[in-house]
């Protein structure tokens, strides 16, 4: 039994290499875990990385500044594909345990860093710190979201040609 066979003129599939999804501890800076939780995922689409995370605060957890979070290591933003220093690369959701309130942010890149990010917004509320956009204490949760950002390591690669596969000698 033979199957999948192509005689003459043969094409491969193109487009982005679409790596899987990956867990990663991130530096936070700015937030103690401590008996909390941090599960964040990355991935590679083409020449840039895309990132997801999810942080729940437990009774020992605390917020000090603005809330920061970090790529893999070993990867660098590439500034040169992006059009400003504090560019919006994805969204980010905060969860208010108790009184049940929710809150919608950005994602940014922090200002010329190669290798972190920050959250802001909800209404004009600024950056995200331990007091904004609200008093984050137990059983709150961060959400990162459809973050996706060009990575220097990558630039200009990760596109799969297309391939004539009709020289079979």
């Amino acid at each position: 039994y033979i199957d999948n066979v192509i005689v003459g003129p043969g094409m491969t599939s193109q487009g982005a290499v679409v790596g899987p999804w990956t867990p990663y501890s991130t530096i936070l800076t700015n937030i103690t875990i401590g008996n909390g939780a941090q599960n964040f995922w990355y991935r590679r689409v083409g020449d840039s990385m895309q990132l997801r995370g999810v942080i729940t605060l437990g009774t020992t957890s605390s917020i000090g500044g603005s809330i920061i979070f970090s790529l893999p290591s070993g990867y660098t933003i590439d500034y040169n594909s992006l059009p400003a220093n504090y560019a919006y690369i994805g969204q980010a959701t905060g969860g208010d345990a108790s009184p049940n309130g929710g809150w919608a942010g950005t994602v940014i890149t922090n200002n010329g860093s190669t290798t972190q990010f920050i959250l802001f917004g909800d209404s004009g509320k600024g950056i995200w710190n331990a007091t904004t956009p609200i008093t984050w204490t137990t059983s709150d949760i961060i959400n990162i979201v459809d973050v996706t950002v060009p990575i220097t390591e990558w630039a200009g690669k990760g596109i799969v040609p297309m391939l004539s596969e009709d020289n079979l000698s």
